[in-house]
């Protein structure tokens, strides 16, 4: 009888092991991944907003498409350049640095809306207006 309550025992432990392998085998979830899905798609600027105020104007009919690792603006420049690279600076896909070396942070991001930040420390000048303004921006965007 001893030697059935052991062999039943080491078989129980043996299952519970083999349970608990395979319920954490690929089971984690991957915020990053799950940002990659959000944020790959076309988005246009809704508003802008640099240290607290709307500086929409600046950025007419500026929209970015993102894909994996790359994206692309149209009216964004200089803040944005018409192309470039990027990858997610934390495993749980809230920032990414872009190949310019700029921090953008995401603040929110949704199948719909998206909201960036970002520090820009230049002020440009071009064709007798600010091209751009630094400070800290936020880009608000919607798909």
């Amino acid at each position: 009888m001893k030697i059935h309550t052991h062999q039943i025992l080491a078989m129980m432990l043996l299952m519970m092991i083999s349970l608990a392998q395979t319920a954490c085998d690929g089971n984690e979830p991957d915020p990053a991944a799950d940002a990659l899905k959000q944020l790959t798609g076309s988005w246009q600027v809704s508003q802008v907003k640099v240290d607290g105020m709307d500086r929409t104007d600046l950025f007419d009919d500026f929209s970015l498409v993102i894909a994996q690792k790359q994206f692309t603006a149209t009216n964004g420049e200089p803040v944005w350049p018409a192309s470039g690279t990027w990858a997610f600076a934390d495993d749980q896909g809230t920032t990414f640095t872009r190949d310019d070396g700029v921090v953008v942070k995401i603040e929110s991001l949704s199948n719909t809306s998206l909201v960036l930040s970002l520090m820009w420390t230049k002020t440009t000048l071009g064709a007798g207006r600010e091209r751009s303004v630094s400070g800290a921006h936020v880009f608000e965007f919607r798909k």
